[in-house]
């Protein structure tokens, strides 16, 4: 992507609260942002995590977001696990 982006954040929990982190950590209770939106302006991994107290978090979703890079880069496939 050129310039920034900005990703919405959502869940089917009514009531969830979404954590995310822009260093590849994963979010947990207290550790990375909160919030429905984030704005992303440097390459960099999203990872993202629903809680809900009296749940079990949801598992975390990990996208790569490449910005303003001079030249095209290919992903390799998803790992199956």
């Amino acid at each position: 992507y050129s310039g920034s982006r900005t990703v919405n954040l959502t869940t089917a929990t009514p009531g969830a609260l979404i954590r995310y982190t822009l260093d590849g950590t994963e979010p947990a209770t207290g550790v990375g942002g909160s919030g429905s939106a984030v704005t992303i302006t440097n390459s960099r991994a999203l990872r993202a995590r629903a809680f809900k107290a009296g749940m079990i978090p949801s598992k975390v979703t990990t996208g790569t977001y490449l910005m303003n890079e001079s030249t095209a880069r290919q992903s390799l496939p998803a790992l199956c696990l």
